[in-house]
């Protein structure tokens, strides 16, 4: 063969590999400045809501059962919004809470940065009914972290194969920026979770704060806001980063995604929830075939 043609197919190869990797990876060059959509619109437009209960959101989750959004700000508040964001009531939390998560039996746990606690809390009136203290360099594997950039986000996953209700993901924002999956029952005796629990340690050391997490069973992987880098990460059950997205706001700290497809963001800095109507579609087809998980 020619050095001509062999020129030729290396640059046909190159492109079949860069199409490959572009399938899997949706980079939204020439995005905006912090704080503006840019022109990754994979996600679409959001819709904005400043009436939200709180004053600094820090995390959102969806409550399939009673169909609510909860919302917390590391003020010192928890409020309710029914599934299109309208408010409902705002109930008392502990503060420093940086996000909230549903249980299978409906409970609500929290992560408390300061401290480094997990709490249990009824969804209706509020009530904590549990807490456990985090052994931080125990989860995260030595070393420990920066008092003020610990678990800043959680995520779980039904697992009927694993001891406990699931796995726990927490998320741990930077100085490592890591994720970290454990064992998790509410009901089983003790409360210190540690290194005995961990089922896996994933570590982000390209992206950066890391501040919240959530599962999502239709796409069998986790999305993962990297602050830093104004990204929404979509995350497959090894760790590995499959894509890359786009997210507009200020200082992005919760997600959640309801039945209906809609992915919210709680943006604290800006104090306001941000809704995306259709962006698990939009996710779940820009990933192709590889949408369908496990």
């Amino acid at each position: 063969m020619s050095r001509g043609w062999v020129a030729i197919a290396a640059l046909g190869l190159a492109a079949m590999i860069g199409a490959a990797a572009a399938a899997l990876r949706i980079d939204g060059e020439g995005r905006g400045r912090r704080g503006t959509p840019g022109t990754g619109d994979v996600l679409g437009p959001p819709e904005t809501l400043s009436d939200v209960g709180v004053r600094e959101p820090s995390g959102v989750a969806y409550h399939p059962r009673l169909r609510r959004l909860y919302v917390v700000g590391d003020e010192g508040s928890l409020a309710v919004l029914d599934d299109r964001g309208a408010h409902l009531r705002t109930l008392p939390a502990p503060v420093q809470v940086e996000d909230v998560v549903v249980l299978p039996d409906g409970s609500l746990l929290l992560v408390r940065e300061r401290g480094g606690e997990l709490l249990v809390v009824d969804a209706e009136a509020g009530r904590e009914k549990r807490r456990w203290q985090l052994d931080s360099a125990g989860l995260v594997g030595g070393g420990g972290s920066r008092t003020n950039e610990g678990f800043e986000g959680l995520a779980f996953r039904p697992d009927a194969q694993r001891p406990g209700v699931g796995v726990l993901y927490l998320v741990h924002q930077r100085a490592p920026a890591m994720i970290v999956a454990v064992r998790f029952d509410p009901q089983a005796e003790g409360d210190r979770l540690g290194s005995a629990a961990v089922v896996s340690r994933w570590s982000f050391p390209n992206e950066g704060d890391l501040t919240a997490a959530t599962y999502v069973p239709s796409l069998g992987r986790i999305l993962v806001i990297a602050d830093a880098r104004d990204r929404l990460l979509v995350v497959d059950l090894d760790g590995k980063v499959q894509a890359s997205i786009p997210l507009p706001g200020v200082q992005q700290e919760g997600l959640a995604v309801d039945d209906a497809g809609t992915l919210w963001i709680a943006d604290d800095r800006a104090g306001r929830l941000l809704r995306f109507p259709g962006a698990l579609a939009r996710i779940a087809a820009a990933l192709g075939a590889h949408s369908t998980g496990p």
